[in-house]
């Protein structure tokens, strides 16, 4: 006896691209929420010969890394890499603040990284890029609470348990944005 294949019904037919449409909508948002993320925890590192970045949780502001290439040569250097952050929809990728605006990274092997005792971006044949060290403070935390966070406010914060240990408003570069207040620091100094 021959089988008769089964007729799709118009409601089978919406059930089908419904439920589709679903699963490629939490793909999507677990892709997302994998990729971008506004924090780096401490013993975490943010490479810069791969695409990571920190987002800000609204998505507004972006943190990682780009290079530079200059119009005549800087220092004997062609071109520079930098920590630098921008808002994610300025097409023209223009820096907002740089962490390592007078100390360009000849490769791109730099990466920000917080452990132990310090925020720093650690860089092959080059010395390490100091942001923070816990050791010029008199502050005591538990370092493995440490953590860096990519505010909505373009405000780059080390965290340690319920204390702002350093952030880069106190750092500005060459823009001002809303909420700095130059003169006020809130963080330890080098």
């Amino acid at each position: 006896m021959k089988k008769m294949p089964t007729r799709q019904t118009p409601l089978n037919s919406v059930w089908n691209m419904l439920s589709f449409r679903v699963v490629v909508l939490i793909l999507g948002c677990l892709r997302l929420t994998e990729a971008a993320t506004n924090t780096l925890n401490h013993g975490d590192k943010l490479n810069s010969n791969s695409s990571d970045y920190l987002a800000s949780r609204n998505g507004a502001v972006t943190l990682g890394f780009f290079k530079q290439e200059y119009g005549q040569t800087w220092d004997d250097k062609q071109f520079g890499y930098y920590l630098a952050m921008w808002y994610t929809e300025d097409k023209s990728n223009c820096s907002i603040w740089l962490a390592n605006r007078d100390d360009p990274i000849a490769d791109d092997s730099g990466v920000p990284t917080v452990d132990d005792t310090r925020l720093k971006i650690i860089c092959s044949g080059g010395n390490p890029i100091r942001l923070f060290s816990l050791q010029s403070t008199s502050i005591t935390i538990n370092s493995s609470d440490t953590k860096l966070v990519l505010q909505d406010s373009g405000n780059l914060v080390l965290q340690g348990t319920n204390k702002v240990l350093w952030q880069s408003f106190d750092y500005p570069t060459d823009t001002f944005l809303a909420g700095m207040k130059l003169g006020v620091s809130h963080g330890a100094r080098l």
